[in-house]
């Protein structure tokens, strides 16, 4: 196995890689999907890596520059730190290579590889995509926020500041199933830290 940067050569295999994995989810508001601009921007820019098996293109993770952004409010970020701020995109295994632990092994290199300017991550994850709520978590990001975002469509907002140690006491545990509460504790400053089993953990 092999985790790299991509290039320009390798855009039609993420798109095929894509294109797979579309055609095996059930619900399809789970995935935003990247298009071929999307992606050749992403490599360009050097925020796209790729998992080669074989010298096949298995798998692949994006982050992304944002242009507009439409996610540092929820952090009420700065004019002057825009250009810190980048965000976690996309991580598409193959249906036939999941199950490997790709997304995470992805995320880890790419986290780390990430140029150092950028020192404030944020992604949105769909509330039924629990591998995905796990993946930020391992990562060490934190639901800042519930909200409606891509065309009305139900997103945890997730943050990391890669620059800033935090320290935290008091501890909630809420059903996932509780979006009453959930909404509450964040707008009380409450960040969510961790899942276990059907419960999310918050802490300020």
């Amino acid at each position: 196995m092999k985790i790299k940067f991509a290039n320009n050569t390798n855009i039609q295999a993420i798109l095929d890689v894509q294109k797979a994995a579309i055609q095996e989810i059930g619900n399809k508001d789970m995935l935003v999907t990247l298009s071929e601009e999307e992606i050749a921007q992403n490599v360009n820019d050097g925020v796209l890596c790729v998992c080669q098996i074989d010298e096949r293109i298995v798998a692949f993770r994006s982050m992304h520059i944002p242009v507009d952004d439409y996610l540092g409010k929820y952090i009420a970020l700065d004019p002057s730190d825009r250009d810190r701020l980048i965000y976690s995109d996309i991580t598409v295994v193959h249906p036939n290579y999941r199950g490997r632990g790709l997304q995470k092994k992805l995320g880890e290199w790419l986290f780390q590889e990430i140029d150092d300017k950028y020192t404030i991550i944020m992604a949105t994850v769909h509330p039924d995509n629990i591998a995905s709520i796990k993946d930020k978590f391992h990562h060490g990001m934190k639901i800042v926020a519930l909200d409606n975002v891509y065309d009305d469509k139900i997103r945890y907002i997730f943050a990391l500041f890669r620059d800033r140690d935090c320290i935290y006491e008091e501890e909630v545990a809420v059903k996932m199933t509780d979006d009453m509460e959930i909404r509450r504790l964040l707008s009380e400053g409450y960040k969510g830290i961790n899942l276990r089993g059907n419960l999310l953990i918050f802490t300020k």
